[in-house]
């Protein structure tokens, strides 16, 4: 059979470009990556935890000052 000589009326779609795909990080990278985050956390919990205590036993918040404590 030959060969069709109908010209196509509609543009083409371009494939974008394939993109580069991302270097993922070695093993050691990434525990210690998991580690900072864990430890970044942890840190955060203990602070709010320490001003919940604070707040509790003086009856005042951080920096907040009271008739009895002035200090």
């Amino acid at each position: 059979m030959p060969a069709s000589n109908k010209k196509h009326t509609t543009p083409q779609q371009s494939q974008p470009p394939a993109s580069q795909p991302q270097e993922l990080p070695g093993q050691a990278e990434f525990q210690q990556r998991i580690r900072e985050l864990a430890r970044m956390g942890l840190r955060a919990l203990l602070e709010r935890v320490m001003q919940e205590e604070l707040l509790a036993l003086l009856g005042t918040a951080w920096g907040e000052h009271t008739e009895k404590r002035k200090g």
